[in-house]
């Protein structure tokens, strides 16, 4: 009877190993950065010229990384930047700088400055809205500026109960997300009056820094740091639908629509892979081990590519490490 016991557990043990799945994330190759020190920030990825810009706040550069030379190219000085947004027409690079309080706009042909925005205190995330021609700027001790991309001028400020963090953007709805920590909660605003209609609590949890959306299925997925957790939402009513345990210090978030997946990359070490099969269940793949302090990533579609900043930490030198998003 024993035996026969030890069998079938041998046999249930062995099951649960073959269907355990592998992370889709593979590591392709890294990109040295070996003028940079102290953390990295936010990045964004420049397609027709394969370069993906990365926001050094310690260094006061923008890293520019030439991908198919493989290496990093002359930075652009940016005091302190945080975020970076990419229009590739026309070709013009958005970067928030937190010390000047402002956006530095950049020609990427010329790769010179060309325009300062605002007067925008602890500048920080940028958003695209595409079909209205915005930017959206998360500033201060709580507000979005608005910017017109045709025009550079800043035209409207929303205020909101704390320092704005991560945000997303409907594209097809009315709606802009907005994770306001300082507040525990999430910030729903109508863009045509431009006001907070309402807002979510992230469940118990705190200190709800990163968000993706997936609008076609009406969710909203929130990384939180206090305790680690993904929490999704439905974007009709606010109901919390689903909560997974994290890796800790997440800091960047992407849903990847084509695969439905979501990818996190968590400043403890790990990047962490979430199947999202239907709108109602998730799973959480096996995390992929990184190095400490590396908790910025961007994930580009059209490639099937992910870029994680990796800082320079003791024995541990600055790189981007790249991995390929597998089916």
């Amino acid at each position: 009877m024993k035996n026969a016991l030890g069998s079938v557990l041998v046999s249930l043990l062995s099951i649960g190993a073959v269907a355990q799945p592998d992370s889709p994330l593979k590591l392709t190759r890294t990109i040295a950065l070996p003028t940079v020190t102290g953390r990295l920030d936010h990045l964004a990825f420049d397609a027709p010229r394969q370069r993906l810009y990365v926001t050094a706040p310690v260094n006061n550069t923008v890293e520019v990384v030439d991908l198919p030379a493989g290496k990093a190219l002359d930075p652009l000085p940016v005091k302190e930047p945080h975020d970076a947004l990419l229009l590739s027409k026309p070709n013009l690079l958005y970067v928030t700088s937190g010390a000047d309080g402002c956006v530095k706009v950049f020609d990427c042909a010329a790769e010179r400055p060309i325009k300062t925005i605002g007067h925008l205190p602890d500048a920080d995330n940028l958003r695209f809205d595409a079909p209205a021609g915005r930017i959206y700027v998360a500033y201060g001790d709580g507000a979005l500026a608005m910017i017109n991309a045709q025009t550079g001028v800043q035209t409207v400020t929303i205020p909101l109960a704390g320092h704005p963090e991560g945000f997303a953007i409907e594209s097809l709805g009315e709606r802009i997300f907005v994770n306001v920590p300082a507040a525990r909660h999430i910030a729903v605003i109508q863009r045509l009056s431009r006001e907070v209609v309402a807002t979510w609590p992230p469940g118990t949890n705190a200190a709800n820094f990163s968000m993706a959306l997936d609008e076609a299925s009406q969710r909203l997925f929130v990384a939180c740091r206090q305790p680690p957790r993904l929490v999704v939402l439905d974007t009709k009513t606010g109901r919390r639908v689903a909560e997974l345990e994290t890796a800790g210090d997440v800091d960047n978030l992407f849903y990847d629509a084509r695969r439905k997946r979501l990818y996190a990359s968590c400043g403890e070490g790990f990047l962490e892979c979430v199947a999202a099969p239907d709108a109602d269940h998730y799973q959480a793949l096996p995390r992929l081990a990184t190095a400490r302090g590396a908790r910025t990533c961007l994930f580009e579609e059209v490639s099937s590519q992910l870029f994680l900043a990796v800082p320079r930490r003791e024995n541990q030198p600055a790189e981007i490490r790249v991995f390929s998003v597998g089916p």
